[in-house]
């Protein structure tokens, strides 16, 4: 997890970025992705939305090269991230369809909650807070099979900006 110490930062960038060169130098790209999935979070801050998109893109391709539709998954993941940081409404659409398609391919439970998730945000988003509502129950029961701890979290989440759009905190 991430530590509050003003020197963490640099640290984990510098680590990264000893792993990134390692895997340039291997001249594996899967290595090389899984380096910048990393890498993602690793330089993670609220002026730098380019360059993580720029990794996310990297590490789609990389893993599309190799045929790991997992990874491409996850890029695919920080990709929407980004995207709903840049205020890009169509772009988050079609990377959340994207992600809907890879999940339902692959079949993965946990890839499967996680874009229900999203799906239900990106409807009470858009103010469709019946069908978000209902996805969102969904999603944490889909989370609470693939024992997520988080799942309680995203749902609260979710369930407190649509009680607060509906004028209902209390």
């Amino acid at each position: 997890y991430w530590s509050l110490a003003p020197h963490a930062a640099e640290r984990r960038e510098a680590l990264n970025n000893q792993a990134l060169t390692s895997a340039r130098r291997l001249q594996d790209p899967a290595t090389r992705a899984y380096i910048l999935m990393t890498r993602h979070v690793a330089v993670w801050s609220a002026d730098n939305v380019e360059e993580r998109l720029a990794i996310a893109t990297e590490m789609i391709e990389l893993a599309g090269k190799v045929g790991n539709r997992e990874l491409a998954l996850w890029g695919h993941v920080w990709r929407y991230a980004d995207l709903l940081e840049l205020g890009d409404a169509s772009a988050v659409a079609r990377e959340g369809l994207a992600l809907e398609r890879m999940a339902a391919e692959l079949r993965q439970p946990l890839c499967q909650w996680y874009t229900t998730v999203l799906r239900a945000g990106r409807l009470l988003m858009a103010g469709h807070f019946t069908e978000g509502e209902r996805l969102a129950m969904h999603a944490l029961s889909i989370g609470q099979e693939v024992a997520r701890g988080d799942a309680f979290q995203m749902f609260g989440g979710q369930m407190y900006m649509l009680r607060r759009e509906q004028g209902r905190l209390h």
